[in-house]
């Protein structure tokens, strides 16, 4: 940026290939430039990441709005999704899905989740790793995504459950992901435990 001396008063605005403007007080006037997007394959890996992560949260937080504690005070949950998920990438920039986290955890009580299927039913079974502690003070929370259909259902079972049962015509597809995790039934700053996930096919 060039700095005119002969600039006596102010010079806003743009007039031929020149922008005039305050700098510090001081009157100055610079060559007008556009803005460039390299398109770099870091900065394209990363915008495809985050599209990805956005699109996917964006059709289960309607769903599971009443059993996180993500603060939303400022925010829509799909976006304080993306946020508490964004360190869930692979090496070659996908979503680690398994890996995501819907709450904010204070508890680490769950270990896994797995899916079989029998007929047309999709039974859940989940994995505690310690049952020290006061189940009546939590729900289980259970979502089912299909990522292809944008569709996600969800569950809640009183204290620690640790069988779920889903039917076909519950569910889109006969694959997606399963995600299981423990919310206070009360409180004003409601605990969770982690998310355990698990794709089934």
């Amino acid at each position: 940026m060039g700095k005119l001396n002969i600039v006596k008063s102010k010079f806003d605005g743009k007039l031929g290939q020149f922008v005039g403007s305050d700098w510090k007080g001081i009157p100055t006037i610079r060559a007008y430039s556009t803005g460039v997007d390299p398109q770099t394959k870091p900065q394209l890996n990363q915008r495809s990441f985050f599209k990805e992560l956005q699109s996917y949260c964006s059709f289960i937080a309607p769903k599971i709005k009443p059993y996180t504690n993500l603060d939303c005070s400022r925010q829509y949950l799909q976006n304080a999704l993306v946020s508490h998920n964004k360190s869930k990438r692979n090496d070659d920039n996908t979503i680690q899905f398994i890996q995501l986290q819907f709450c904010k955890s204070s508890t680490d009580y769950l270990s896994s989740v797995s899916v079989s299927k029998s007929g047309t039913t999709f039974n859940v079974r989940l994995n505690a790793k310690t049952t020290n502690f006061d189940q009546s003070r939590f729900k289980t929370v259970c979502l089912i995504t299909v990522k292809k259909d944008k569709f996600a259902t969800v569950k809640v079972l009183p204290g620690l459950a640790t069988q779920f049962q889903f039917t076909r015509q519950e569910i889109t597809q006969s694959f997606g992901y399963c995600y299981c995790w423990l919310f206070e039934t009360s409180g004003r700053y409601r605990k969770a435990s982690n998310t355990v996930g698990y794709y089934f096919s």
